[in-house]
């Protein structure tokens, strides 16, 4: 008996001691896991502070301009500077295979990941405004080269002394400007974050769990800039449904009454601070659609993937003008990407801070279409 008894304490340490062990193993693998997806984040944050400056460059025609363009960038490339590659296609508005050679320059540009398009042809030709389309669709800048500007072409720039026309200004096509908004939304939602994650998002999370069963959040895909998927978090507003790319109306009945306050105060969208922080998103610039509105908007309106050429916002110019929740037709949809063109165009630091103080003010006043 008492050898038993012996045994059975000996084989009672023994349990204890390998439970003791599995404990800190556990412990152990748990720390390891955050810390390795600690510095993963650090070095995803880290690098987007830097975006890729490297442009694959096209030229099209066949004339002086081209020839000096050509020789331009390739001394660029030659000194190190951002030029990665060059691709020249030679061609002539009187050449009889033009069409064909339009086509053929637009599956290269496609196939070699062209960003940059200049096009010595001359301007406002049927075959120029077809390749303006192509390249807004395709995110592609688009520029005309060789054109000496006028009143109404007030961007224009020189490359030596080749005159270069944009379709449109580019503030954030400038890499310092890139770096600069990146920068603020890093610290930005970092400083949100903190102050978020461990005081507001656990009340708001239990609100939600105590009315509805189901998660605390709603992820769902969106096209983000150039129209790259990415998962969009928000609190979970409405109650689980089969309608998740059906757009929530007044009076919807998908949505909680504790739903119904975050939407109308903006809460909702608060957990899009981690998307911001990851690269996803910015604090301002369009809001993103779901795919089956991207879809569709695509064959509607002209210039609604332009909109993607940037990266959405948690907020935007459109949002603080009124132009928020449901779209109830195209000429409101059209209303909305005007206003995110606008922002594009006339994008600096001071216009960020100034659509979030708006945004904020907005909360606190009410919307009419916040529901």
């Amino acid at each position: 008996m008492k050898q038993q008894v012996k045994n059975l304490f000996f084989l009672g340490r023994e349990k204890n001691a390998h439970s003791t062990l599995t404990t800190h193993s556990e412990a152990s693998s748990t720390s390891d896991s955050l810390s390795f997806y600690s510095q993963r984040l650090f070095e995803k944050v880290v690098t987007s502070l830097s975006p890729s400056s490297q442009k694959r460059i096209a030229i099209l025609g066949k004339n002086e301009t081209a020839l000096r363009l050509e020789h331009f960038f390739q001394q660029q490339k030659t000194n190190g500077q951002s030029v990665q590659s060059i691709l020249a296609y030679h061609t002539e508005i009187s050449s009889p295979s033009l069409e064909a050679d339009i086509e053929a320059f637009k599956a290269l540009c496609l196939g070699e990941g062209i960003n940059e398009i200049y096009c010595t042809l001359p301007e406002n030709t049927a075959f120029t405004q077809h390749l303006a389309k192509f390249a807004d669709h395709n995110f592609i800048y688009f520029r005309v080269a060789g054109h000496s500007p006028n009143e109404e072409k007030p961007t224009a720039y020189y490359y030596d002394t080749v005159p270069i026309i944009p379709l449109r200004t580019e503030p954030l096509a400038s890499q310092a400007n890139q770096m600069l908004k990146r920068s603020f939304d890093v610290a930005f939602s970092l400083l949100a974050l903190i102050f978020l994650v461990p005081f507001v998002f656990p009340l708001i999370a239990i609100a939600i769990r105590l009315e509805s069963k189901g998660d605390v959040f709603f992820v769902q895909q969106r096209p983000g800039k150039h129209n790259r998927l990415f998962p969009c978090l928000k609190f979970r507003s409405m109650r689980s449904n089969n309608e998740s790319e059906k757009q929530a109306s007044k009076n919807d009945m998908r949505i909680t009454k504790v739903g119904a306050f975050l939407r109308k105060t903006s809460l909702d969208e608060l957990p899009q601070f981690i998307n911001v922080l990851l690269g996803h998103m910015s604090v301002v610039g369009p809001r993103p659609n779901m795919v089956k509105q991207l879809e569709y908007y695509e064959q509607v309106l002209d210039e609604y993937s332009v909109r993607h050429f940037i990266t959405p916002g948690i907020t935007g110019l459109a949002q603080v003008k009124g132009f928020r929740g449901e779209t109830q037709s195209d000429e409101l949809m059209q209303k909305r990407v005007a206003l995110d063109l606008t922002y594009m165009q006339q994008w600096s630091f001071w216009l960020d801070l100034k659509i979030i103080l708006l945004t904020v003010w907005n909360i606190f006043k009410g919307e009419e279409m916040a529901y």
